[in-house]
């Protein structure tokens, strides 16, 4: 269990021990309420991605369920981050939808935002989609799409996203890319020009100081 505080992860310090939280659920809340008492939101995530047995997925969304259950009951400033390939988005795309939608239905219910991570750039399209079908059908939902610049078409995501009211963390991407870092970082400089002129509140999340500092 993983709790990641995005004002930290903006700040691109290197304390991702910091908030590897435990094993269990009370443990994430704590951490999270730490974080929360010294004035940061929390992102929880369940870690367990590229699911390939559907028989996994109940267990992992009730546990995202007893998340969101807990963060409205503690009155946490926090907000839950999945990734899609551990609601079956590999195994397929209407199951995943299916599940994506019941947290989010829970979500909407608690007042909780969700966010849903990016992945490999093979899954982008589906996730993107998946995102924006939806925002359609839960328009009051506070709904977050990490967005990896590294991907091919980064920036049409970021027009379809934006142009649907989704809310952007962009990042620089984790998986392999046909770019090198010059030019993920060229990208991501262009992200942050166009997204800068939207007026939603989007972050970044880099660990690279550099970077940060001509953004800043």
């Amino acid at each position: 269990m993983t709790v990641l505080d995005k004002v930290l992860t903006i700040l691109g310090k290197p304390l991702a021990s910091r908030f590897v939280a435990g094993d269990t659920v009370e443990d994430a809340l704590r951490v999270a309420q730490k974080l929360n008492n010294n004035g940061f939101e929390a992102i929880i995530n369940f870690l367990g991605e590229a699911i390939e047995d559907s028989h996994q997925i109940p267990a992992h969304t009730k546990i995202y369920y007893q998340l969101i259950v807990e963060i409205r009951h503690r009155k946490l400033h926090a907000r839950i981050s999945i990734k899609p390939s551990q609601l079956g988005l590999a195994i397929s795309t209407l199951d995943y939808f299916r599940h994506l939608a019941d947290i989010a239905a829970t979500c909407l219910l608690h007042g909780v935002p969700l966010e849903i991570d990016m992945e490999e750039e093979g899954m982008s399209v589906s996730i993107i989609e998946a995102s924006i079908s939806l925002k359609s059908i839960m328009p009051e939902l506070e709904l977050r799409q990490t967005v990896a610049v590294n991907h091919v078409d980064a920036m049409n995501y970021l027009h379809k996203l934006t142009a649907t009211g989704i809310k952007v963390r962009l990042c620089k991407g984790a998986y392999p890319s046909k770019y090198n870092e010059e030019q993920i970082t060229q990208k991501f400089l262009s992200a942050v020009s166009y997204l800068r002129c939207t007026k939603l509140n989007y972050e970044f999340a880099t660990h690279d100081s550099g970077l940060l500092y001509v953004i800043s």
